[in-house]
């Protein structure tokens, strides 16, 4: 289980810490943080699975998601089942995981349709989730 997420200058969050139960919800006014919150969760999810290219399609570079306030790297890091561990966002193409032994869980997201009905459904590019 998430227990903890501390955002560090990532997006609008200079220095964050969210902690997690068994039930959490997000709630709040458009551009205040939830949908960051989750794209978050999902880089790091995609940093322990996929171990290479760790930033979401159509989301921006690093230098896009980083804090203009903010000098240090961006930091994500997540407490899992009570281990802290740490993802330091360097630069486009580097990015360093500390922490050994994590069983990151699986994280479905349903994102909401905000463009109305389609005609079609797209094809869900991740193979690793395949019929889900």
């Amino acid at each position: 289980m998430i227990n903890s997420l501390n955002l560090s200058g990532f997006k609008s969050f200079l220095d964050n810490y969210i902690e997690f139960n068994n039930l959490t919800l997000l709630t709040g006014l458009n551009s205040s943080g939830k949908s960051s919150i989750i794209q978050a969760l999902q880089m790091l999810e995609k940093a322990y699975h996929e171990k290479d290219n760790i930033l979401l399609d159509n989301h921006g570079s690093i230098k896009d998601l980083k804090n203009p306030y903010q000098d240090d790297c961006i930091k994500l890091i997540v407490d899992i089942d009570n281990i802290e561990n740490q993802i330091l966002l360097l630069d486009d193409d580097t990015y360093k995981i500390s922490g050994d032994n994590l069983n990151f869980p699986e994280i479905l997201y349903i994102s909401a349709n905000r463009f109305g009905p389609s005609v079609y459904l797209p094809i869900y590019s991740n193979s690793a989730k395949k019929n889900k």
